[in-house]
């Protein structure tokens, strides 16, 4: 249970940190819908990988999308955990997925680390990107 807690609290202060960042680098406030009850289920050494995922797609998205439009969501989906990380910018171009240079191979070690994967869509409007991070909860 306190394990539950302690990344449920991380998880708040990040989304809290992560929206002011992001917000301050690109004047668009994020839209956060992360599942509060599910967060105090993740142990807190996966809430550390989530926020740095999360972190890392900003990033990406600041630097590279040209986006007027981002929302960060996480959420339960039967056994899973689902954190998506989805844009309506100009999105990716097939041979960035497998740059290193826009931290992808950081975020895919990350995800397997948590026991899932990381795929990559189409973001919001049906335009951009949407980074997808599934794994066990």
């Amino acid at each position: 249970q306190g394990a539950g807690l302690l990344a449920a609290r991380q998880l708040g202060r990040a989304r809290r940190d992560l929206g002011v960042e992001f917000a301050q680098r690109t004047a668009i406030g994020p839209v956060m819908e992360i599942d509060a009850e599910l967060a105090a289920r993740i142990g807190s050494a996966a809430a550390t990988d989530v926020v740095q995922i999360a972190r890392e797609a900003l990033s990406n998205v600041a630097k590279h999308a040209h986006a007027s439009a981002c929302r960060v969501a996480l959420w339960r989906e039967a056994e899973s955990v689902l954190l998506e990380i989805a844009d309506d910018g100009r999105g990716m171009n097939v041979p960035d997925l497998s740059s290193t240079g826009l931290g992808l191979t950081n975020m895919r070690t990350r995800a397997a680390t948590l026991g899932g994967r990381l795929t990559v869509s189409r973001g919001l409007a049906d335009r951009g990107t949407a980074l997808r991070v599934s794994f066990p909860l």
